[in-house]
């Protein structure tokens, strides 16, 4: 794993200072005005987190196929519905967000990161590095057990998806990064 100075600026300083070096000075205040905004919200998204991951875990149990490779997706539903459905139908869907619950795709399947978004941020904000430790573990730990075969996200700016992508190349696991603004769902 990185060092603690070097993992804050890759999780977060890196991707302000080349927007600020290219003319954006807001970005710095846009970003962590975002980072704090889910912070309060966390409250009420961890309740709702909850019971989601509940009902997921119970439409895990009956719905799992055994025989078929895993792959997360770090994507709104909303937009890469097509791609949840297309991989649906050669692999078991892990996704972190909440409204594949509802998904009538038989193996698209909740997977709940917002205590690892809520010590990620928190740990940055308030540059609480066990904080940011501890989220990168606990993405470890979720990462061995799906143990996907590739992770697919929308960007690879923010916080929460270099996470993913530090953790996944430590672990070996390829990630695919879908350009913005190029795909249309």
């Amino acid at each position: 794993m990185c060092k603690t100075s070097k993992l804050r600026w890759y999780l977060l300083e890196e991707y302000i200072t080349l927007y600020e070096q290219s003319g954006y000075p807001q970005v710095r205040h846009t970003i962590t005005n975002r980072l704090d905004h889910f912070k309060t919200l966390y409250r009420k998204l961890k309740l709702m987190d909850k019971f989601f991951w509940v009902f997921a875990r119970f439409k895990q149990k009956i719905i799992l196929k055994e025989e078929a490779s895993a792959v997360i997706l770090h994507l709104p539903l909303v937009r890469y519905s097509s791609i949840y459905f297309g991989l649906s139908e050669v692999a078991n869907i892990y996704s972190t967000s909440p409204y594949t619950v509802f998904s009538t795709q038989k193996n698209v399947f909740y997977m709940p990161i917002f205590d690892v978004l809520e010590n990620l941020y928190s740990g940055i904000l308030d540059k609480n590095d066990e904080k940011i430790h501890q989220s990168i573990d606990t993405l470890h730990r979720v990462f061995q057990e799906v143990n996907p075969t590739i992770i697919v996200l929308n960007n690879d700016a923010l916080p929460d998806t270099r996470a993913i992508v530090l953790v996944a190349k430590e672990l070996g696991i390829p990630t695919v990064e879908i350009q913005h603004g190029i795909y249309q769902s």
